[in-house]
């Protein structure tokens, strides 16, 4: 009985690295696919079928993958010997925000490399060493969400685009607002943007508050009155807890959970019981998340009117 191999010699091959770049985005390297037992003469043969594209010396993607953020940060980076940067390692941290273009891929390279021009790919030079602001993500090296940050921050986005990006490291936990804070006072030259993140930091109050300050400016800006910011509850002179945003007259509050650390048990409880207290004093206690000031802002804004709109009518 003729072998899987004797009876498909063409699909066999293609069918094995299918299979194994499952998890990569149907991208493969030369390597991979040796290991494999798919010399380089079956790559060609692939390529020349039309089974397989050719991305760079090495590297190779399967026809019919959707092309994203990660096939083009790889070619990139294979091609320059460079790593993933600014806007495209932010996009590859999983932002998608304004500012953040999907097609141009940023790769950094250390000074003096010469990879040549590349279409749609920016190249960036440093002098200072990558090796302990990089790491490897989706299978590509790329800068850490810190050096992101630093990077973005000379970029030519503005204020709100460079504040929407922060928000996110910080909601996601990627980095906080305090290690930001402790490497801006210890750094003074030679990184750009230093001056313009010192001011948007030096703005904010907390760990908090860059997230605190993205929800105020969208209440505001759908017309709602601005809330006073950590407001200290207290009822018959005793306090009931802080709240991220209040409206005192209309004893109306809105909580902003992911921001601080509610990962364990006991500070989970805490935070409820607090809720609690607050509640039964009379006040309303409205709580969101990041995910839904990022993708359902419009219900958010719609749950505040309506609480103190109520509050107005009681």
């Amino acid at each position: 009985m003729p072998s899987v191999s004797e009876v498909h010699p063409a699909r066999q091959p293609l069918g094995t690295l299918a299979e194994a770049c499952r998890d990569s985005w149907g991208v493969l390297t030369t390597s991979q696919a040796g290991a494999l037992g798919v010399d380089r003469k079956q790559l060609q043969r692939l390529v020349d079928k039309g089974a397989l594209i050719r991305e760079a010396r090495g590297l190779y993607r399967l026809v019919g993958v959707e092309v994203g953020v990660e096939h083009r940060a790889r070619a990139a980076t294979a091609r320059t010997g460079g790593v993933a940067s600014h806007q495209t390692a932010g996009r590859m941290w999983g932002y998608r925000g304004p500012g953040f273009d999907r097609q141009t891929v940023h790769v950094t390279v250390g000074h003096g490399s010469r990879p040549g021009p590349q279409p749609d790919v920016v190249v960036h030079q440093t002098r200072r060493s990558l090796d302990g602001f990089k790491t490897k993500r989706a299978g590509v090296e790329v800068t850490r969400p810190l050096r992101t940050v630093l990077d973005v921050s000379s970029e030519l986005l503005d204020d709100a685009q460079l504040q929407g990006f922060l928000n996110y490291c910080v909601s996601e936990r990627l980095l906080t607002v305090r290690t930001l804070e402790r490497f801006l006072a210890t750094k003074r030259r030679g990184v750009g943007g230093l001056t313009r993140l010192r001011r948007l930091v030096a703005a904010t109050c907390g760990v908090d508050s860059l997230a605190e300050a993205e929800l105020i400016g969208l209440l505001v800006a759908a017309g709602v009155e601005r809330p006073v910011s950590q407001f200290a509850v207290r009822h018959d002179g005793r306090f009931l807890g802080r709240v991220d945003l209040a409206w005192p007259a209309r004893r109306v509050a809105l909580e902003l959970d992911g921001y601080r650390y509610h990962s364990d048990v006991r500070t989970f409880v805490s935070d409820r019981e607090r809720g609690n207290r607050i509640v039964a004093s009379g006040w309303v206690l409205l709580r969101t998340t990041p995910a839904s000031l990022r993708q359902a802002p419009a219900s958010v804004i719609s749950d505040v009117k309506a609480a103190l709109g109520r509050a107005t009518a009681a």
